[in-house]
């Protein structure tokens, strides 16, 4: 008595089998009801010693006092009892102890005679009853029952039922079932038909394609799905629009369903635990719930009031009907990883009808399975063919066929490659098979990763891209097929199929729609912001405006001090930000974190005595607290200068995370050659600079990351153990792949389970070193575990305090090697100082790769260097030849202009002109898409010198047509420029020390352009790649040009003619220059710049465009359209609207107020609707987060909130319960229940013969019936 235990431990100890897991928790929980346990947080304590009395004798005595036909439940209770121990254990058959030897004599007593049983199913059969009553003659009324089992719910509805017009399918899962059934009531009934049915699987499988019913009966079998919402769903699929689901339901846990079907796998197979966290059965409010999510009408539960004596009030008879939304006809086009034959099934299941058409060597098939060959048009034109022969019309076309594009495809020599074949080509060839139809259906072209949706996007995948371009073209030429592009996120997502399937249903169409986890996202085109200039004039130093909230910085006044003994006074340029500076701005950080900033880059301003390494003007790059200022102080052993070259963001972003990753694992853990190590949280600053040092010392790493896409980023750098982090399963994994012995080092930054999963991945003997904040042990706890390992709890901030001469010579070292070449920075994510805010919840919500960095002032222009190489693919014309001059103009030191044609007689004088101004010219015929002439020529330009220092990529082709008229050869020309020749320059160059790469887009993969879909789909390219290089921390900037006047090919063909009479006007090569030069000064990845009337231009868009609807309402002077949303209540002003609102709308202000104030905190769109009942944690809240939630909402009703607030309240239901108690009192008026439509047709007769009842008689009507149930 007393004894304290864990349920996992207590579990080894009684060998209770791995599956029995949840049914052992429980157990406890029983136990804990009935007084015998106490839970204590995830532990249990002994609170009365065992009564050894014997459980036989209990169960002899409750035989002697069941009511009849409650014995069948007694005795399976009885039977599994006696062989509890060795089931939990696995040493006996589950199925066994329930049907021995397969009888199923003693269950179907039970379904058939128990009180429960008879007082439901006499429930059941009376809804049917009513149901068969008022079914119109002509037809008969179609029942299909699932999960029938034993027949116990068929015994007591087939006597109630008209001897005609009904046909009746009994169905189950297994196949014992079945047959059993066939005989039972295939002597008392003709008929019947019976059937095998696994809800678990798509119906139409199994024989169920396009068969559907009246009513559908389920007794207490939904449950025992893994997926509530799938299996509604399938359930949904198979009635008639209209078409009744009776279903009976466990609505409170049983403890004798526990110990008997508790024993299978089936009862604790559920994954949704959104919905059941940790047990099958749900109350009957949020199986209504469900209901009407998955679109299911009039839901209703009986009995009405859940206050039954015993059992019966543990039960409910759930009735709806199937939404009466029409039917839809899908032709879908799949890939080979299965997503889109997911969404196939998602569709079938809501009730739609869909074929597949799979890619393949030959063309065949019908029904509902095709195949097709990407590369023929007539294949696309004989699907739809034999379709309408056979009388189907697809309202909708959903081409998948891009998902099999990998993003690092090779395409060899071609200038198509097998990603733009099976995608845009192949999407192309089925846009013209539709619109050679008169009345074609609606087209979605989908995309995995071509769009950077949101910054946590990071790997992106470009070869998907020129869908989208196509899609903008189809927009413009034939806006009929109301193209929409859907791109979802690189890697998983386990809710992507449903918002897949509902966006198909949004009746708003958009061109753009991005599906992440974090919801869904429209495309909308927006004007630049212009960067405030910023007085330098006054010091300052950044602090939070709102303490322990993440949206507010300030600039704070701060007074300079000259520097002290071996002190270097350093203005700063850019600033690292690291994770205890959130902490900080949190006020979370444990001891004194100081001002905020740790690390910094700019110019020396002022040395102190005994300083001779620095001098005032230097370029520097510093590790330094305080430095998100405008000044900061540091040792001078902790200030080195930046190597040659090396701009302020870059050097910003190296010191902390290198030196923290050298100390850790050369300096304490004295990581060797062969040695293994394990470094956690790999795709941080950190960590990843930890994974760099570790594969130059000849380790064998292993890395942890929280997301597919940072995953695929670690093994990119060259490691091959790339595990889970937000699973303990890392640890097996490591001992499988280390045959047991696990690794000699860890450099550990987890916390909870994981960091004791850390512990049982290293070896013994090994090291763990601890750069986290949370768990952290004493090396006497360490050593208690007995395996001799050695302990560090790092903080080199310490350390630099303790030894400087330490920390100084590991950082002097490492910039030497950055200098050398050794070492390069980490990729990362620059924000300006203006959004400080959004940089720090970035930050919070770990959706970073490497660093993030804080610009105190404009990027700057980059400096066009006298000792430096600049190539300008194109340069030989038009565009290209214009940056030429500007390069020249800026001081470019050797100009490499290339063309397919060579020097043409626009460009002999100007490149003259250019040598006469002290610029050294080359001027070569060289086709921008031959690998091999790019690679020679850059081989030789590195080997003559001076470096390759910026490309402009100005080379294209126009090969216009109508959509008809566009093929292959069309697209072939136009994507070896542009595709072909930036995937070159992107592969070729990334070793070089780029200052820049400037992509020249067009505003055609923007707006779209007529005739022009091959230029739009290889331009969406460029804009995608410019996105994908900055995801890896190289430079990139896309430009999507409108026509210049007088310069390039859009002029030569006429084009600026038409557009300005559509609305866009051309920029003289003065204004393209200006924007050029500012868009290289500013942080932008893509921009458009055009001169446009969008008023006018949008007038003349068929049904108009929301993708331009900021850019058209601003034009027209509605400001609304580009103002921010309106303020919501605040502070006083909220208690003031509470104290002031009518007592039925007080809630709903409150809980206005908390959904948009959740949505800031997690950065989602503030309009964006959230399912109250949906945890936070699913949205991304994360501790940190919830923090700083809890401290807004604590600032905004003026009282402190408990620490555990949002976790106690994880959804906003729970959370607006709370609040209103707090701030309504407990007399607050309950949720409003959703209205309903008096004038819809009620669910059955029996939901009629209830609701025309009075309170009275429902009462005497249970009564009776409970009357009958002893």
């Amino acid at each position: 008595m007393g004894e304290l235990t864990d349920a996992a431990g207590l579990a080894g100890r009684l060998r209770v089998a791995p599956l029995h897991g949840r049914l052992f928790v429980r157990l406890l929980s029983i136990l804990a009801e009935a007084g015998w346990l106490a839970r204590e947080g995830d532990r249990w304590r002994v609170l009365r010693a065992w009564d050894p009395a014997d459980p036989m004798e209990e169960l002899a005595r409750l035989a002697e006092r069941c009511p009849a036909g409650a014995e069948a439940e007694l005795q399976l209770t009885s039977r599994v009892a006696a062989e509890l121990a060795e089931a939990l254990r696995g040493e006996r058959e589950p199925m066994q102890l329930l049907f021995p030897g397969g009888s199923l004599e003693t269950a179907e007593r039970m379904y058939r005679d128990s009180p429960t049983a008879r007082f439901y199913g006499g429930l059941v059969a009376e809804g049917d009853r009513g149901a068969a009553a008022s079914m119109k003659p002509g037809r008969p009324l179609r029942i299909l029952e699932v999960g029938a089992g034993t027949g116990g719910t068929t015994a007591h509805v087939l006597p109630r039922l008209p001897a005609d017009g009904v046909d009746y399918t009994f169905s189950d899962v297994g196949p014992l079932f079945v047959a059993r059934a066939r005989e039972r009531f295939g002597r008392v009934r003709a008929g019947l038909s019976y059937e095998v049915l696994d809800l678990e699987r798509d119906p139409a499988e199994q024989g169920f394609g396009g068969r559907r019913f009246d009513l559908v009966i389920a007794s207490n079998v939904i449950h025992a799905t893994a997926d509530l919402r799938r299996t509604l769903g399938r359930v949904r699929g198979l009635l008639e629009p209209g078409g009744l689901f009776v279903m009976l339901e466990v609505t409170a846990p049983q403890r004798w369903f526990d110990l008997t079907v508790g024993i299978t796998e089936g009862w604790w197979a559920f994954t949704d635990t959104d919905l059941r966290p940790d047990y099958a059965t749900m109350p009957r409010d949020r199986w209504i719930a469900l209901l009407a999510e998955c679109g299911f009408e009039a839901a209703a539960a009986l009995p009405p009031r859940a206050e039954l004596p015993g059992c019966l009030g543990l039960q409910s008879l759930l009735v709806s009907r199937a939404g009466l939304e029409v039917a839809r006809d899908w032709l879908v086009f799949a890939d080979r990883g299965g997503t889109m034959a997911a969404l196939a099934n998602r569709l079938r299941e809501r009730g739609d009808r869909c074929a597949l058409v799979h890619a393949a060597a030959r063309p065949g098939g019908g029904g509902d399975d095709f195949q097709a060959r990407p590369g023929e048009a007539a294949d696309y034109r004989a699907v739809l063919a034999a379709l309408r022969e056979a009388g189907r019309y697809p309202q909708g076309i959903v081409h998948g066929w891009s998902l099999d594009g990998d993003a690092g495809e090779g395409d060899g020599a071609d200038a198509l490659g097998a990603a733009d074949r099976r995608g845009v080509l192949s999407a192309l060839r089925l846009a013209k098979a539709i619109v050679a139809e008169s009345d074609g259906p609606r087209l979605w072209l989908v995309t995995r990763g071509a769009q950077p949706v949101e910054p946590s996007d990071g790997q992106l995948a470009p070869n998907q891209a020129p869908l989208i371009g196509l899609g903008k073209a189809l927009a413009v030429e034939h806006p009929e097929l109301g193209c929409t592009c859907v791109d979802l996120a690189l890697g998983t997502d386990a809710g992507e199929i449903e918002a897949l399937a509902a966006e198909l249903s949004e009746p708003v169409r958009e061109g753009l729609v991005g599906l992440r986890e974090s919801g869904r996202h429209v495309a909308r085109l927006s004007a630049m912001r212009r960067q405030a200039a910023q007085s330098d004039d006054a010091p300052w130093r950044l602090r939070s405006a709102k303490p322990g909230v993440l949206d507010a910085f300030e600039r704070g006044t701060h007074e300079r001090v000259p520097p002290g003994p071996g002190q270097v006074e350093i203005e700063v340029e850019a600033s690292g930000l690291n994770f205890k500076d959130v902490l900080n701005a949190l006020g979370m950080y444990p001891g004194e974190p100081g001002p905020l900033g740790g690390e910094c880059a700019g110019r020396v301003c002022a040395v102190g005595p005994g300083v001779t390494r620095l001098r005032v003007g230097d370029e520097v790059l510093a590790l330094a607290g305080g430095s998100l200022a405008s000044h900061v102080l540091a040792r001078e052993a902790f200030v080195q200068p930046r190597p040659p070259g090396a701009n302020a963001r870059e050097a910003a972003s190296f010191g902390i995370a290198y030196v923290t990753a050298e100390f850790c694992l050369s300096h304490l853990a004295g990581l060797r050659r062969g040695e293994r190590v394990l470094v956690h949280a790999a795709a941080g600053g950190v960590g990843m600079a930890a994974v760099r040092l570790a594969l130059r010392a000849g380790a064998e790493v292993f890395a942890t990351a929280g997301s597919p896409s940072k995953r695929a980023m670690i093994e990119a750098m060259g490691v091959r153990h790339v595990l889970d982090s937000r699973s303990p399963g890392f640890a097996d994994e490591v001992l499988a792949r280390t045959q047991g012995r696990g690794v000699d080092v860890v450099l550990n930054s987890l916390a909870g389970e994981m960091l004791e999963a850390s512990f049982r991945a290293i070896a013994k003997g090994g090291r763990f070193v601890e750069i986290g904040k949370r768990g952290i042990r004493t090396q006497a706890q360490v050593d208690a575990l007995g395996r001799g390992l050695r302990y560090f709890v790092v903080d080199w901030g310490e350390a630099g305090e303790r030894d400087p001469a330490l920390i100084g010579d590991l950082f002097a070292r490492l910039v030497g090697e950055w200098r050398a070449g050794s070492l390069a920075p980490l990729p990362r994510h620059e924000f300006a100082l203006e959004d400080a805010g959004r940089a720090f919840r970035f930050m919070a919500q770990a959706r970073h790769a490497g660093r993030i960095v804080l610009r105190h002032g404009p990027a700057g222009m980059p400096a066009i260097r006298r000792d430096g190489t600049y190539l300008v693919t194109g340069g030989l014309s038009g565009l290209g030849l214009e940056a030429a001059r500007w390069l020249a103009g800026r001081g470019a030191g050797r100009l490499v202009l290339v063309g397919r044609r060579g020097i043409t007689t626009e460009a002999g004088p100007a490149i003259e002109a250019i040598r006469a101004g002290g610029t050294a010219v080359e001027a070569l015929s060289l086709d921008v898409a031959d690998e091999a002439g790019l690679r020679a020529l850059l081989a030789r330009l590195r080997q003559e010198g001076p470096p390759l220092r910026g490309v402009i990529h100005s080379a294209g082709a126009l090969a216009d047509a109508a959509l008809l008229q566009q093929d292959d050869a069309r697209f072939a020309p136009v994507f070896a420029a542009k595709v072909r020749g930036s995937r070159l320059l992107d592969s070729l160059t990334c070793g070089d020390p780029l200052d820049f790469l400037v992509l020249f887009s067009s505003v055609a993969s923007v707006l779209g352009s007529a005739g022009q879909a091959n230029h739009c789909a290889a331009n969406a390219f460029l804009d995608a790649l410019a996105h994908e290089r900055r995801s890896r921390g190289l430079p990139a900037l896309s430009i999507n040009w409108g026509p210049w006047a007088d310069v390039g090919a859009a002029s030569d063909r006429g084009v600026a003619g038409r557009l300005a009479a559509q609305g866009l006007g051309a920029l003289s090569p003065a204004q393209g220059i200006a924007a050029l030069e500012r868009l290289l000064s500013g942080d932008a990845v893509q921009a458009t710049v055009l001169s446009a009337n969008w008023s006018r231009f949008i007038a003349q868009r068929a049904g108009g465009d929301a993708f331009l609807a900021e850019v058209g309402a601003a034009s027209a002077g509605a400001s609304a359209a580009s103002a921010p949303s309106p303020p919501t209540a605040g502070g006083e002003a909220l208690l003031e609207r509470l104290a002031s609102a009518p007592a039925g709308r007080q809630r709903a202000l409150l809980a206005g107020f908390l959904r948009e104030r959740a949505c800031r905190a997690l950065g989602l769109d503030v309009s964006r609707a959230i399912d109250p009942r949906r945890p936070l944690g699913e949205l991304g809240l994360d501790s940190l987060l919830a923090v700083e939630l809890r401290n807004t909402l604590g600032k905004a009703i003026g009282r402190t909130l408990p620490a555990t607030l949002l976790f106690d309240c994880p959804n906003l239901e729970t959370l607006t319960e709370y609040l209103c108690a707090e701030l309504l009192g407990p007399g607050s008026p309950p949720a409003a229940r959703a209205p309903t439509d008096e004038s819809a047709p009620k669910a059955d007769a029996l939901v009629d013969s209830i609701e025309d009842l009075t309170d009275e008689e429902v009462d005497r009507l249970l009564a009776r019936r409970t009357a009958k149930a002893p």
